[in-house]
């Protein structure tokens, strides 16, 4: 897989690809300190396999010369890679890095490499937190005014910055939220992946290829960072409980994609397994685009009991938050027991 990965970094040689942040999200899950979590360096190229299906289909008439695509567009470029490639590619690839930042005390335990010295969710000590609080206003700062100008571009939706409805505050609150969550154990990961993307890929570390373009760079890891803020149900909740309105499919539909991929997989959850059962939990993926229509089934059996609850409630969320806002609709069928079907 991680051959694999190398091989698509080849496709735009524009870019400088972080491969290694894969390399440290598999030490820290083959360590198993977070032992109830699934394998997300497995499930990362699911994700990007399923996605890669989906969009090459919907975005099959979709050209280049309207953002985010054309943000990143070089006529110049070589590589096999086309700007959707690109950014669905970098998208999903470094979307769950953010979970070693996001479990303190089983990344602490990671480090020390003894198991069990900390619960893996405990709290951030006191004595951290003013300095985690100091940096989302110092080294984070520029990163958040990346987010919320491409956000404001993208959305289609223009406010003022210093009208009473902007949304320029709101969005600056919502990723503080999810920057350090009230609970004192971390922020959330989909926040986190973004913003050490952005940091590693402003100062990318050894010899850059003799076609990298820091400034091609820099603009592929703000708009990953951005499609990737909203794969975590957590995240969406916060930022409709801030009133930011979803940005539609048409406008980016790799954050749609991603969100809709990573809910519709349910991942191993032992690291040492190298079997599979043949029926999982996706089972049909079905795209007319005609209708613009993309309908997928998954199968609840297929997962333990004490996961339907929160499976269920993450689809309903992924829908609405596409459905509401997007020409190109969504349709998760979840069957239960005998033969129960949702929609």
């Amino acid at each position: 897989m991680f051959k694999f990965a190398t091989e698509l970094a080849k496709g735009d040689t524009r870019i400088y690809w972080p491969i290694d942040q894969l390399y440290i999200l598999k030490a820290w899950e083959r360590a198993k300190v977070n032992p109830s979590g699934r394998d997300h360096v497995f499930h990362t190229f699911n994700n990007l396999i399923l996605g890669a299906v989906v969009l090459a289909q919907v975005l099959l008439e979709r050209d280049d010369s309207g953002p985010p695509e054309s943000f990143i567009r070089d006529e110049a470029a070589n590589g096999g890679l086309s700007p959707w490639e690109v950014l669905w590619i970098f998208t999903c690839l470094f979307h769950d890095p953010g979970y070693v930042a996001e479990m303190f005390g089983a990344t602490f335990n990671f480090a020390l490499g003894i198991d069990g010295v900390f619960e893996p969710d405990m709290e951030i000590p006191e004595v951290m937190i003013p300095r985690l609080q100091a940096a989302f206003d110092t080294e984070l700062a520029a990163a958040r005014h990346d987010l919320r100008s491409l956000f404001h571009q993208l959305s289609g939706i223009w406010t003022p910055i210093g009208s009473a409805d902007s949304i320029w505050g709101k969005f600056d609150e919502a990723l503080k939220l999810s920057y350090f969550k009230v609970d004192r154990r971390g922020g959330l990961h989909s926040l986190l992946s973004g913003l050490r993307l952005i940091t590693v890929c402003k100062r990318p570390e050894g010899v850059m290829h003799p076609l990298h373009s820091s400034v091609v760079t820099q603009r592929t890891s703000i708009i990953a960072a951005l499609c990737m803020l909203f794969h975590d149900k957590k995240c969406r909740d916060i930022f409709l409980r801030q009133e930011i309105p979803p940005i539609s499919f048409e406008c980016l539909p790799y954050a749609a994609v991603l969100m809709l991929v990573d809910a519709v997989q349910e991942d191993r959850r032992d690291i040492n397994a190298t079997e599979f059962p043949a029926d999982g939990f996706l089972t049909a993926v079905s795209i007319d685009n005609e209708s613009r229509l993309v309908s997928i089934s998954v199968w609840l059996p297929a997962i333990p009991v004490r996961f339907w609850s929160y499976k269920m409630e993450e689809m309903r969320s992924v829908m609405k938050w596409i459905n509401d806002h997007s020409d190109v609709k969504f349709v998760i069928d979840y069957e239960g027991p005998a033969g129960t079907k949702f929609v």
